[in-house]
């Protein structure tokens, strides 16, 4: 049976291929396949590569090398784009926090099935954290994925002003190291969302998630979250919405039941600057009717002063908390790339993570530093 898991991900990707790929392709023009290769090095320092409390705290230099490819397919063979990237991470005296990660992803164009409804598809192997409350890029919080899904979407417009999406996704998702081994499973996922504008900036909202989880070798997971929400459009420079809901989540085990709020505000005065701030609060209860408040506060921007040079970066906020304890931390990250050449660009920035109201002998700061060097070969711009 465990062989047979382990294969189930790669059966379904071919299945994918050939549902993807149109039938009369082969006998079509054939375009030109596009290549894009390139490769990232990067330096860093970090003073606690292990985030622990400051009295215990460890700093090293690592280096970091990505190289990768892009591949695209023309329209004719179903619009496919695969890529592949491999990461190595070099300490200089960590040698145990060395590791190596693989990404691999493929996806194809929406394929129009019968009026109104499409069919899209792909395969992702990936990094991804384990726990987003964590400093998300430490060896401890990492784990591969594989997650393999179909979408099948059906679009209608009432009108110009009213209009619906709904979508059913099956996916098959197995983690290969470390982490969540052994949490597998295939995956369903019902979505729609309902969109009426009431005048040229006034937008209402409502959307339906339904999860479902049915896990190799752990209880059926469900949940069920539907939001409504107003999306305010000034001038196409700013947009601030929000929406509420509630949230249904449940296993054979134990339930938690409550509110979830969203709030968003997109500042886009010229091409040029871009900022985006958030906030997303869920507070539920379990099954004792214990509280439980998760929320997070994301600053984002982005600022192009010249054709060739970007400044980016964010500051998250993350508030968690049960009823007898609280954990709370704090993100920061900047930096900028010039482009020398279309196919070379630099970057340099600074990172933080930190908790926030801690007891002395808890509390963490992570200070990293990175400066490094990016080549496309073939570049799409």
């Amino acid at each position: 049976m465990a062989h047979n898991r382990k294969y189930r991900g790669r059966r379904l990707l071919i299945m994918l291929l050939l549902l993807l790929i149109p039938a009369g392709a082969a006998a079509q023009e054939r375009r030109t396949v596009s290549f894009h290769p390139r490769i990232e090095l990067t330096a860093w320092y970090d003073d606690n590569v292990d985030f622990l409390p400051d009295r215990d705290k460890e700093g090293d230099w690592y280096g970091v090398i990505a190289p990768g490819i892009e591949i695209g397919l023309p329209p004719t063979y179903g619009g496919l784009i695969a890529g592949y990237t491999y990461t190595r991470y070099q300490y200089l005296h960590r040698s145990d926090l060395n590791r190596d990660y693989h990404h691999a992803n493929i996806a194809a164009d929406e394929i129009p099935l019968i009026r109104n409804i499409y069919i899209t598809g792909g395969d992702q192997f990936d990094t991804v954290p384990i726990d987003i409350g964590e400093p998300e890029d430490n060896s401890y919080n990492l784990t591969q994925r594989n997650r393999a899904y179909l979408r099948l979407i059906w679009k209608y417009d009432y009108s110009a002003r009213n209009r619906i999406r709904a979508a059913y996704e099956p996916s098959r998702v197995d983690y290969t190291e470390s982490g969540n081994v052994g949490q597998d499973y295939w995956g369903h996922l019902l979505s729609s969302v309902w969109e009426f504008d009431i005048s040229r900036s006034l937008r209402l909202i409502q959307r339906n998630r339904y999860y479902i989880k049915d896990y190799d070798n752990l209880p059926l997971y469900q949940r069920f979250i539907p939001e409504a929400g107003l999306e305010i459009e000034l001038k196409k420079f700013f947009t601030f919405g929000g929406r509420a809901g509630y949230s249904f989540e449940r296993t054979s085990d134990y339930h938690y039941r409550g509110a979830v709020y969203r709030l968003y505000a997109l500042w886009r005065p010229s091409e040029k600057l871009q900022s985006r701030i958030s906030f997303r609060r869920e507070r539920t209860s379990d099954i004792e009717g214990n509280p439980i408040t998760d929320d997070y506060y994301q600053l984002d921007w982005r600022y192009l002063p010249l054709k060739r040079l970007a400044f980016e970066g964010y500051i998250r906020y993350h508030d968690y908390r049960l009823t007898d304890s609280r954990i709370k931390r704090l993100y920061l990250r900047a930096g900028l790339a010039y482009r020398l050449r279309p196919e070379v660009e630099v970057t340099a920035g600074y990172g933080r993570v930190q908790t926030v109201d801690a007891e002395p002998d808890e509390k963490a700061v992570s200070n990293r530093f990175f400066a490094g060097l990016r080549l496309a070969f073939n570049p799409k711009d």
